[in-house]
């Protein structure tokens, strides 16, 4: 199956500061325009062996984004350099000079800006094409968010769970690490993708966004459609994690929670 050959051209349209992802299309078009250029042809050679295989690869992780990177930042700066080496001679002294300063505000103090404003969770950041913070960790959950919450909402269930309670998870490892940690080794740990698994009442479920499988998508979609989390581990206003406990009645009908967050 894996993810649509687009993948890594949509992370960079929508998690690139607009100003830049301009310059960076810019100096693309400018290179592409002067194909017998030294310049050019290290970008052509350094894109091509990175975005066609990676593109054709099933797997792709945002974090595979960093390779093509410093090529298309050259392509950016050099984009707004040739920029000014045109409007120079075009412009008055202190018209150049005000160009001057726009460029460098538009291409540092505003992605700093950015940074600022989306820390300390730089990685949910989306621009306007992305939708912005409405839409912070819709896009890449299994990047964006990964096992963020896990902690919390462990300690979560190892406080309110009794003694000897099944808790199934998409990351049954971490959250037996951390059940041992906490002292609440008596829980039994089951993992939500396991064929064999089988809700039952009195069960906590972990529900993480960013680690959906192929065999736990309907479950996660049943459970999410009927159910109510007891417990909401949120970063930024985002819900990284939720814990849901069976009712005592068939799991299909069922899924009460306490509605704490």
């Amino acid at each position: 199956y894996g993810l649509p050959w687009y993948f890594y051209l949509w992370v960079l349209a929508v998690k690139t500061p607009l100003v830049i992802l301009a310059a960076v299309l810019g100096g693309l078009g400018l290179l592409f325009f002067d194909r017998n250029s030294l310049m050019s042809i290290f970008a052509r050679v350094n894109l091509t062996f990175w975005i066609v295989p990676y593109s054709l690869a099933g797997s792709k992780w945002i974090r595979y984004v960093a390779i093509g990177l410093p090529v298309l930042y050259l392509a950016g700066g050099w984009a707004v350099e040739k920029f000014l080496a045109w409007s120079r001679g075009r412009m008055g002294r202190q018209a150049w000079r005000a160009a001057m300063a726009a460029a460098v505000v538009a291409m540092v103090a505003w992605p700093i800006a950015n940074a600022m404003a989306w820390a300390p969770y730089n990685r949910l950041y989306l621009n306007a094409l992305g939708g912005g913070k409405p839409n912070a960790g819709r896009l890449f959950p299994p990047d964006e968010i990964y096992d963020l919450g896990v902690r919390e909402a462990a300690e979560y269930v190892c406080r309110v769970a009794p003694r000897g309670a099944r808790v199934a998870a998409s990351d049954p490892m971490g959250l037996g690490y951390y059940t041992h940690r906490l002292g609440r080794g008596d829980l039994k740990v089951e993992a939500l993708f396991d064929p064999g698994y089988k809700i039952r009442p009195g069960d906590f479920l972990m529900i993480q966004d960013s680690r959906r499988y192929f065999e736990t998508n309907g479950l996660i979609d049943l459970v999410e459609k009927i159910g109510r989390p007891g417990f909401v581990v949120r970063d930024d206003g985002v819900g990284v994690e939720k814990v849901y406990r069976v009712g005592g009645r068939p799991a299909e009908n069922v899924l009460a929670g306490g509605g704490r967050k």
